[in-house]
């Protein structure tokens, strides 16, 4: 009788996991942290003949995660006017979609519609590829995109799930 029960107890737990798909659903006991935030940092690369220069750039972000799109807010700082020292703000509307790939390791597309000044305010557009490296609450994440269509953009951040 002994072996019955603990053969039933042993049993459970498989059973209660034998219908879960790592691909289709979210693990059992995860709890879903909706709220983003994410420093990022990198270089605008001038890669046309536009007369564009390369360009640091400072940022951060703070997103709503659905099931497998995020809706964020960027904001950055980048050193977009070379005769000067200052820093040109930009701000962005950003929605990023996330495929899982593996275990804690997403891969993203985002697409960024927002303005920045240079001389002047402007539209600003933003398309983008990156990779997500899920480290429990942390997270780092690295981008390869376009900005405003002459700009390479290389990005690196750390960001915090809540």
């Amino acid at each position: 009788m002994r072996a019955l029960l603990a053969a039933l107890l042993l049993a459970a737990p498989a059973a209660a996991l034998a219908d879960y798909d790592p691909f289709e659903d979210a693990p059992p006991s995860d709890e879903r942290r909706r709220l983003s935030v994410t420093a990022w940092g990198g270089e605008l690369l001038g890669l046309t003949r536009s007369g564009r220069q390369d360009a640091a750039h400072l940022g951060g972000e703070v997103a709503w995660s659905f099931d497998a799109l995020d809706v964020g807010v960027l904001g950055q700082a980048a050193r977009l006017r070379p005769a000067t020292s200052d820093w040109s703000p930009v701000a962005l509307l950003r929605l990023t979609e996330r495929f899982e790939t593996r275990q804690g390791v997403e891969a993203t597309f985002t697409l960024g519609i927002g303005a920045a000044r240079e001389e002047a305010w402007k539209a600003w557009f933003q398309v983008a590829l990156g990779v997500r490296v899920d480290l429990g609450p942390l997270f780092l994440a690295g981008e390869l995109g376009s900005e405003q269509g002459d700009l390479f953009r290389l990005a690196a951040g750390l960001g915090a799930r809540f």
